[in-house]
């Protein structure tokens, strides 16, 4: 039975080679071992799975994340059948990135507002576009009494860059865009069907190297079009544009679409300004110049949006003077002492108070 040995020996060598391979990068390229909680939906956007639990390490750091129904992170619930539901929209920050969940400032939020559910969907890579998408998709499935959108500085420059909507600078609308599937989005779609493998990404440094060289950001990157009025350079990791009025405009566009969004499935949109980063010379950031063009024309309160910004409160002051004491080393998120900072210039806003509604 020759096939039979020959069988044999490739298992053999192949899980031979697996097993230096594994070893080798543990040696020289130790990874850091993080399991997979995004999912790509019908509509291309790249969200938090749905279900099952996942964990994530960086450094001597670790967290643990559980989902629910819609991409919810899984946080306080009061359980009251008359609470309020408010539904979470943001970024890394607003989705506890690296911390347990009884650290994040939303689940601290969720314990001292018990008379509301907080359904945090908030995911990593996430700007206007995202989140935006995410509401026109799920919000008439969940139907919240409160969209929260939480702010930060990078929501904007990832709108600039996302294929989700497009903008008519002459009519100044957006429109949804058809979602063409990637080959990343496809592979990733695929891969997850596999029950082993976010266990085994938590275990090997090997296959955690391969998804990083393969998968890189799951968010694609617009092909460039000399006809896009928007000039992008880097600066600190973050898109400047050329043409501020474009990138303002289309912002103005984007929330507009949003709160007829929150409108129509009977919800209250409110949006708060983290305050992690203030206008300086170092750079432009859309995000800010976005939100001094709103203010200049009074552009929330004509749509009857509540909006805070808290850069100048106490709290977020005291964030960006001492950063090394409020986020996390080498990454630059909140750790457990910077969102009760957070929680704290967010629950005092007044944002969440419902005689405001």
């Amino acid at each position: 039975m020759n096939w039979i040995k020959n069988v044999t020996t490739i298992v053999i060598s192949l899980s031979l080679s697996l097993i230096v391979a594994e070893v080798f990068v543990r040696s020289f390229y130790p990874q850091d071992l993080s399991g997979s909680w995004s999912t790509v939906d019908d509509f291309g956007l790249v969200k938090n799975k749905s279900e099952g639990r996942s964990s994530q390490s960086y450094g001597d750091r670790k967290a643990e994340y559980a989902f629910e129904t819609f991409g919810i992170r899984s946080s306080f619930n009061p359980k009251h059948s008359t609470s309020s539901k408010v539904l979470v929209l943001g970024d890394s920050y607003t989705f506890g990135w690296l911390l347990n969940v009884k650290d994040t400032y939303i689940n601290l939020l969720a314990k001292a507002n018990d008379h509301m559910v907080f359904l945090n969907a908030a995911a990593g890579g996430w700007g206007a576009s995202d989140y935006t998408a995410y509401a026109e998709t799920y919000c008439t499935r969940i139907n919240p009494d409160i969209i929260l959108v939480v702010m930060n500085a990078d929501d904007i420059s990832r709108m600039l860059w996302s294929s989700l909507y497009t903008y008519d600078p002459d009519l100044k609308v957006v429109t949804r865009s058809e979602y063409q599937p990637t080959q990343k989005h496809r592979l990733k779609i695929l891969i997850n069907k596999f029950p082993l493998y976010n266990f085994l990404l938590e275990k090997s440094h090997l296959l955690q190297f391969v998804r990083s060289v393969t998968f890189g950001h799951l968010i694609p990157e617009p092909k460039e079009d000399d006809a896009n009025p928007k000039e992008t350079v880097s600066t600190f990791g973050l898109w400047e544009v050329e043409n501020i009025d474009y990138s303002n405009q289309f912002s103005a566009s984007l929330f507009q679409y949003l709160n007829n969004i929150s409108a129509q499935c009977g919800s209250k949109l409110r949006i708060v300004y983290t305050g992690v980063q203030k206008k300086n010379n170092l750079g432009t950031y859309p995000t800010l110049e976005f939100i001094e063009y709103a203010k200049d024309i009074d552009f929330f309160n004509k749509l009857e949006i509540q909006f805070v910004d808290l850069s100048d409160t106490s709290y977020m002051v005291e964030y960006r003077g001492n950063l090394s004491k409020y986020t996390i080393k080498n990454d630059n998120h909140p750790n457990e002492s910077g969102a009760k900072l957070l929680f704290e210039a967010i629950n005092q806003s007044g944002i969440l108070l419902t005689n405001k509604q």
